[in-house]
């Protein structure tokens, strides 16, 4: 048998119910010879939940590893020049041969696609398909799904871009910047092929102790080691943090409506990430306006409170009206 041309990667945990239609999916939409590479994470320790089938493999760890490490097992197994990451409560609704088709006798390292339902940013959305990189559009920091992609397996394994392993929040955002950092050549398509399953937030779900430490993942471990892939490229840095702050004030004022001692714990997280990313600069304002990331005075009312560390006045500002995205 021919290598396959596409590599799944689909990390499996507790979602028995929702994975046949994942593996489904596939075989119904992709064209190109592929395989499917499961990495069952310890759902049953020492034994494969799910058994090996046609284009399929199992790898079955021996306790739960999280979704990061289990994606770079995948990676590491993968044996066709393309990887599409794939999770298994999400659905694969059109043919990945559309992303070869836009890249012609190319093969950049990331070809980019949007989900269903989205659409690349405006300010990216123009002459498609068109090849770029982070050091021309700064804008590319803007991307926020991993997934809709597919990814040069070489690349992968030459640039070192791997997911976050420590944590289980935005690790797939880090691994995402970094692969942008390292991308010399990135196709921007309108490729959509990708279902995704929108999940509730665990913030609003989870005890007091749970939500300020996955507050503090996503906003201090996960958001710092984003800052740190994006240190070669202090502009993008600068509009990736800046949309960071902006997410963070919303769950902050998520917090603050129904735990106040929890909403001032995480606030200390957001004030130490603000103030080492310092967005009230004047290359952080210039860096903004360049890749057209929405900013507005309460934005700048609540970055000077976190530098301050007038944490208390930011709750209040928080609880008195919603927060602004976009």
């Amino acid at each position: 048998m021919s290598a396959p041309q596409i590599s799944f990667v689909v990390p499996y945990f507790a979602s028995h119910s929702r994975l046949g239609a994942c593996r489904a999916s596939v075989h119904e939409h992709c064209s190109l010879g592929h395989e499917v590479i499961i990495v069952d994470d310890g759902n049953i320790a020492g034994k494969k939940a799910v058994a090996d089938g046609d284009n399929m493999r199992v790898i079955a760890l021996e306790e739960n590893r999280g979704p990061g490490y289990c994606r770079n097992r995948g990676i590491e197994a993968a044996q066709a020049e393309w990887i599409f990451f794939l999770d298994s409560d999400d659905l694969l609704l059109g043919d990945p041969a559309a992303y070869l088709i836009a890249a012609g006798d190319a093969r950049p390292d990331i070809i980019t696609g949007v989900l269903g339902s989205d659409r690349l940013f405006p300010i990216l959305a123009r002459d498609l398909p068109r090849t770029t990189n982070l050091g021309k559009e700064i804008a590319l920091a803007k991307l926020a799904f991993f997934t809709a992609h597919l990814y040069r397996r070489d690349f992968l394994i030459g640039s070192g871009a791997r997911f976050a392993e420590d944590i289980r929040n935005a690790e797939d955002t880090v691994f995402l910047m970094r692969a942008l950092a390292a991308a010399e050549a990135v196709l921007l398509t309108e490729t959509s092929v990708y279902g995704y399953d929108q999940r509730h937030d665990s913030l609003s779900k989870s005890t007091a102790d749970d939500k300020v430490a996955g507050f503090t993942e996503r906003f201090g471990t996960a958001a710092g080691a984003v800052a740190d892939a994006l240190s070669a490229y202090p502009s993008a840095q600068a509009v990736k943090a800046s949309m960071t702050f902006k997410y963070g004030l919303k769950a902050l004022a998520g917090l603050a409506a129904h735990d106040q001692p929890a909403a001032l714990e995480a606030a200390h997280v957001l004030a130490d990430f603000a103030s080492r990313l310092q967005l009230r600069s004047a290359e952080a304002r210039a860096a903004r306006k360049a890749a057209n990331v929405y900013w507005d005075d309460r934005h700048r009312a609540c970055a000077g409170m976190c530098e301050a560390g007038d944490l208390p006045q930011l709750i209040a500002n928080l609880r008195a009206a919603p927060i602004r995205i976009s």
